[in-house]
């Protein structure tokens, strides 16, 4: 595994840096992602990050707000790290980063689907205090299987998260 000999950084996407994100999704995610989710992370970059180490783009992060029936949710759409940099802290200061994102912009809960097969995701989400909130057949179309996993975390208003 690699050492990062420098501090993370997390850069906001860009056009600069657009294609990094592409790829990082593209070599870490089991979905393809359309061009028009790329314009719209580009219309909201202050939802999203990539996290540099040593110049090298090694993980993601892509959040967008919804309003649901029960109130404000920041939406994890994709969260990543090259495998080489995992259980190195990059997944957990991105996902520290949504933390605080969700507390600055007000909203009540952070919610993401994780493809029920990997269990290594669940349980860094799980470690971070997110919890199983439901599983749903069919989620997926091109997966097999096709269930996911909802995980949930409440904000806490006071700002201790965690």
């Amino acid at each position: 595994m690699l050492q990062c000999s420098a501090p993370i950084s997390l850069l906001p996407p860009d056009k600069t840096n657009i294609t990094q994100l592409k790829l990082l999704n593209a070599s870490l995610l089991p979905i393809h992602y359309s061009e028009k989710f790329y314009r719209c992370v580009l219309r909201e970059p202050d939802f999203s990050r990539l996290a540099m180490c040593n110049d090298k783009y090694v993980g993601m992060v892509c959040c967008k707000e919804d309003n649901t029936e029960t109130g404000k949710v920041l939406y994890i759409m994709t969260l990543g790290c090259l495998i080489m940099y995992r259980r190195r802290g990059v997944g957990s200061l991105l996902l520290e980063w949504v933390m605080e994102l969700a507390q600055r912009i007000g909203t009540e809960r952070i919610e993401l689907h994780v493809h029920s097969v990997n269990t290594e995701a669940v349980k860094f989400y799980e470690k971070h205090q997110f919890s199983v909130k439901d599983e749903l057949e069919g989620y997926y179309r091109y997966l097999k299987p096709t269930t996911a996993v909802l995980l949930s975390r409440d904000i806490d208003k006071d700002g201790d998260n965690g």
